[in-house]
């Protein structure tokens, strides 16, 4: 695998998607009286939307309990070591990107500790009435970005907003994955490369 290639999801949204997404978006979030409460709001525009990748950790967890064998997906993102669960391993191509790639803070070993306390903390909730903690049988680690569409709008009074939309799922992000893109868009612009 060259340098500029990455691994991202196979099935990537299209640009035209996220602009369906967002324009849906933004007639549901005016609604009928937002131009009356809200007018700085509502009369904001759209300036430009880029894509931005973000580095991942996908962990895989096989734990035994009473009951069989447990399997667990752990994201953890590479930039701010947030964590989420998720229902499958998705499928992986490798791809060179023309769009932004965010940098990698978080050290592998880092990120496996972090979806370890989660994966603790999921067992606390769920096996708490049993004697027999589950026991951890073997762990995966795998290294890839996952694609955001950012939106920025700009409103009659100078400010800025941010949309967010998950490039595989569509969904509006809220203000954590705004907070890490933001966090990985300011390391990106202060690293050496950047400057030279």
């Amino acid at each position: 695998m060259s340098p500029t290639e990455i691994e991202i999801p196979k099935e990537v949204l299209p640009f035209e998607k996220v602009e369906l997404i967002l324009a849906q978006w933004e007639k549901k979030r005016r609604g009928l009286l937002g131009p009356l409460l809200f007018p700085d709001s509502c009369k904001r525009r759209l300036v430009r939307i880029e894509k931005v990748h973000i580095p991942h950790y996908l962990f895989t967890f096989h734990q035994s309990t009473k009951s069989g064998t447990e399997v667990h997906y752990i994201l953890i993102d590479g930039v701010r070591g947030f964590g989420a669960y998720t229902n499958v391993e998705p499928e992986l191509r490798q791809a060179v990107p023309e769009d932004r790639i965010l940098p990698t803070l978080i050290p592998q070993g880092k990120a496996q500790e972090k979806a370890k306390e989660w994966l603790a903390r999921w067992n606390t909730r769920r096996h708490v009435f049993q004697f027999t903690p589950p026991e951890l049988l073997s762990s995966r680690a795998a290294f890839f970005y996952l694609p955001f569409w950012v939106a920025y709008y700009q409103r009659p009074s100078g400010r800025v907003d941010v949309e967010v939309v998950d490039g595989v799922q569509g969904y509006l992000e809220g203000g954590r994955t705004k907070y890490l893109i933001k966090a990985g868009m300011d390391a990106l612009e202060s690293s050496p490369m950047a400057k030279g």
